[in-house]
């Protein structure tokens, strides 16, 4: 009889537990969902994503306190354009978010914004070189602060060469060719 009692309970608990969302799950899920609307609305890729799961302790507590994502576009933008455009996409995703009151339990804090963010837009992903001078090459959003990089001669946008055949760290070499504007979030304009 104790081991039927006791089979009762580890199955009651397993259905408990398996009932529980997994936190992960739920907020990629959400991520991609918006990402999908972005692909067929306005042809914007997601070409990088992931959760930052520890907060500044570096302690694992299944809340997410970081969203990376990178998405990319091939459209030429100057500056004002482009800012707007990109806060269209941030904006329309915190809110994607932040309405979904079934992800709150799996958040740090909420609601989310700019701060819980590492975001990317890039307008040149597969560096086809249409970029011209003074259009914006991609904005970054990390540690709270948004970052334009600015294309400084027609065509030119900054190159990482990875060389495989190098050992270590020396193998990565970066060619800056953009002006970098930097500015704390929220922005004031």
């Amino acid at each position: 009889m104790k081991r039927f009692l006791f089979a009762i309970a580890y199955l009651l608990g397993c259905s408990f537990s398996a009932a529980k969302p997994d936190f992960y799950t739920s907020v990629i899920s959400e991520l991609r969902k918006y990402s999908s609307k972005l692909e067929k609305q306005q042809n914007i890729r997601l070409v990088l994503y992931g959760l930052v799961c520890a907060g500044p302790d570096k302690v694992y507590d299944e809340k997410v306190h970081t969203i990376s994502l990178g998405y990319s576009v091939d459209k030429a933008m100057k500056f004002d354009e482009a800012k707007t455009y990109f806060y269209s996409v941030v904006d329309g995703l915190l809110e994607h978010l932040n309405k979904n009151e079934g992800l709150k339990p799996f958040f740090s804090h909420y609601p989310v914004t700019y701060e819980d963010l590492e975001f990317f837009l890039a307008f040149d992903y597969k560096d086809k070189g249409f970029l011209k001078k003074d259009d914006i090459d991609s904005i970054h959003i990390y540690m709270n602060k948004i970052r334009y990089y600015v294309v400084q001669q027609d065509g030119q946008t900054d190159k990482l060469h990875v060389d495989w055949n190098k050992p270590g760290v020396s193998m990565i070499e970066h060619e800056q060719k953009t002006k970098i504007i930097t500015k704390n979030l929220p922005e004031k304009d």
